[in-house]
């Protein structure tokens, strides 16, 4: 078993032969659905701190007022559910990226 990598999907196409190379909108959608299935498996509080600060564009002023928090507790919090994400996708790659040769 090996890992594959998103490279190894890359193919060139420019060499006239039937390979198709996977467009920036399809690894985009692919990283999309990845980061849906990773943030349904963290907490529903670090879920909506990091959509309010990544989706909805809110400050950590706004997000901290919200909460009635300090900012700098705010910011260890997307701090730490950020961790938790990148984490959680390392080993999502080694799950779901693994082939038979």
């Amino acid at each position: 078993m090996r890992t594959v990598e998103i490279e190894d999907f890359m193919l060139d196409s420019s060499n006239g032969s039937d390979d198709v190379e996977i467009s920036d909108a399809e690894i985009l959608e692919l990283e999309i659905e990845k980061l849906e299935v990773l943030l349904d498996k963290i907490s529903q509080n670090d879920k909506i701190i990091l959509l309010m600060k990544y989706q909805d564009e809110m400050s950590v002023k706004e997000i901290a007022e919200y909460y009635n928090a300090s900012e700098s507790a705010i910011k260890m919090r997307i701090k730490r559910s950020k961790e938790r994400v990148r984490n959680m996708a390392k080993d999502y790659e080694k799950v779901n990226f693994i082939s038979d040769e």
